[in-house]
């Protein structure tokens, strides 16, 4: 009996041990499994890391490229700025010199065609021909006035006789109108009216002088504005003098 108890305890004893070690087996495995787990997480982990690693070199990379690209179309736009102001001062200069040569001819055409103008007239009244009738004119009309003074009653029958007035110099060279217009007159007030029609030219002249200078100051005033107003100033000034009839 007691052989069979201890057999039986024996046996007992080693199904409680087989039973731990299963146990303990069983809680390994759930370790093991668990570890394993833990390293896959890791080790997922750990290649999303290398993955993210990877795109940030290869982002750096293409970061890199791109700013070298940059710099190099940052250096061709301004390459090209260059060309395109370089290419508008040539069309600015080309275009302002040809406005310049236009204008200038444009100018130098009307100036000799209003000269042109301004000399006949000038010609006509400050030749010494007029100047020494229009003196001897108005001797003639101080001396007439003081005989009308004397003696009205013979200029009175003077005026009557005298159909035509003498052929005097300044008389032949007057136009035709006015010719037949001093015809009618008597000598002093001839000779007055004549006066005034050489001053009434005169400031015609004058007029024509001052519109002239005064066409021409715009355009030159865009070329040089105080070098113009100047020169415009010095000839309208010379020009309007009463020394130059």
């Amino acid at each position: 009996m007691r052989e069979q108890f201890r057999e039986k305890e024996e046996q007992y004893n080693k199904e409680v041990e087989m039973k731990q070690q299963l146990e303990l087996l069983a809680t390994v495995g759930a370790e093991l499994r668990s570890v394993k787990n833990n390293l896959d997480q890791f080790q997922e982990a750990q290649d999303r890391h290398a993955e993210a690693v990877r795109c940030i070199e290869t982002s750096k990379d293409h970061v890199q490229k791109l700013e070298v690209e940059n710099a190099k179309l940052k250096v061709t736009v301004k390459k090209q700025a260059r060309k395109i102001e370089q290419l508008q001062e040539n069309l600015l200069s080309t275009s302002s010199k040809k406005k310049f040569i236009e204008l200038k001819k444009s100018l130098e055409c009307s100036l000799d065609q209003e000269m042109k103008k301004i000399g006949e007239l000038e010609k006509e009244i400050t030749s010494a021909f007029f100047r020494d009738e229009i003196q001897k004119g108005a001797v003639e009309v101080e001396i007439l006035e003081e005989e009308e003074c004397i003696h009205p009653e013979g200029l009175e029958d003077l005026r009557k006789t005298q159909v035509s007035p003498p052929e005097t110099d300044y008389f032949k060279s007057a136009p035709p109108t006015l010719k037949l217009y001093l015809q009618l007159e008597t000598p002093s007030i001839r000779l007055s009216n004549y006066r005034k029609y050489t001053t009434w030219t005169f400031h015609q002249i004058q007029h024509i002088q001052k519109k002239t200078w005064s066409s021409l100051l715009p355009p030159l005033s865009s070329l040089h504005p105080i070098k113009s107003y100047s020169f415009f100033m010095s000839n309208l000034n010379a020009s309007v003098q009463p020394g130059n009839i």
